[in-house]
């Protein structure tokens, strides 16, 4: 081969190949979006799938970020708020909800025309938020001691429908798909919650082997649940028809979001080590298949099945603003 078409080729493949330590080959780095202006720590994200845009819940600036997907720009900031953690959009009624740690309520904006619609009352720490499929009620996660609690509301009246007792501030909560159970993380006990949705309480205590249990994912086809802890660092799996412990294996530190992809039958653990560790569910003992290097503090992600994409946020470090980054999960 000629010299200058040798060393063309090696350039093409230079530029081809993804970042060192960014991605593996398996999950390339398709995008990056840059959020500046953003400072501090950035909490949960959520796809109106409608128009692609993406809710950025930036709580250290105390906005939120609304990202077009499509057009891979920041296209509106909606201030104030003093700090935003949770963040859900429900399509149907055009309405993206925000919980808010420090104000005592959940703000519901209209998703075509960003402006506030209503709130919902809530007790201090508002924090994880899920979505009802069924209904498009809401359930939040809030409170502390005497006050912590799950709550279920109608976002299109701004009311709380029910609220069932806990015994410590929950974080990360999955509804099972056939309306039954809810599954709640509580860090003060360095348990999981099971909640009965009929009955409106717990109704059993499934203790953790270590502290500090925040994200959770559900498989619930496999009857599996999956729950990380930061104190250590380990990635637990659980038999949601015993509570039994199946699974315990070591992850990336100070993780905040897990996603299970139920195509592959893998786990994306993101932590604020600055790794997304990517485990095999599928083996018995959950190999770590791939590590993808991120940004020391990006805790939180959120991975888009439909589009076979995963969402990191990353805080701005120095010289480097705040951004997104968006991984090719294949298909």
């Amino acid at each position: 081969m000629h010299r200058r078409a040798f060393t063309t080729l090696c350039m093409l493949a230079v530029l081809a190949a993804p970042a060192r330590g960014e991605a593996t080959p398996a999950f390339p780095l398709v995008a990056r979006i840059d959020l500046p202006g953003v400072s501090g720590r950035i909490d949960h994200l959520s796809l109106d799938p409608r128009d692609h845009h993406l809710y950025v819940a930036a709580l250290g600036s105390g906005e939120v970020d609304v990202v077009d997907m499509r057009k891979r720009r920041r296209v509106a900031r909606i201030t104030p708020f003093g700090a935003p953690q949770g963040v859900i959009v429900v399509p149907s009624l055009h309405r993206v909800v925000v919980t808010d740690a420090t104000a005592g309520r959940a703000t519901i904006i209209d998703t075509r025309t960003l402006e506030r619609e209503g709130e919902v009352q809530l007790p201090d720490d508002g924090d994880n938020v899920r979505r009802d499929p069924h209904s498009d009620h809401v359930w939040f996660g809030a409170g502390s001691g005497e006050t912590a609690a799950l709550l279920e509301a109608d976002v299109v009246r701004g009311r709380v429908l029910r609220r069932i007792r806990l015994p410590g501030h929950p974080e990360s909560f999955r509804l099972a798909p056939d309306g039954g159970r809810i599954y709640v993380n509580v860090p003060r006990d360095s348990a999981v919650e099971v909640v009965d949705r009929t009955a409106g309480r717990v109704v059993a205590r499934w203790p953790l082997p270590a502290a500090a249990n925040f994200p959770m994912a559900l498989d619930d086809g496999g009857h599996r649940l999956f729950v990380a802890t930061r104190d250590p660092a380990r990635l637990i799996v659980l038999d949601t028809r015993s509570g039994k412990i199946l699974e315990s294996v070591p992850t990336v530190a100070d993780a905040d979001d897990i996603h299970f992809d139920r195509a592959r039958d893998l786990v994306y653990v993101s932590g604020g080590a600055g790794m997304v560790e990517v485990h095999d569910a599928h083996a018995p003992t959950l190999a770590r298949t791939a590590s993808i290097r991120t940004r020391r503090g990006a805790r939180t992600s959120l991975f888009v099945p439909a589009l076979h994409r995963l969402i990191v946020a990353l805080p701005a470090s120095g010289p480097l603003p705040a951004q997104l980054r968006i991984y090719d999960t294949g298909r």
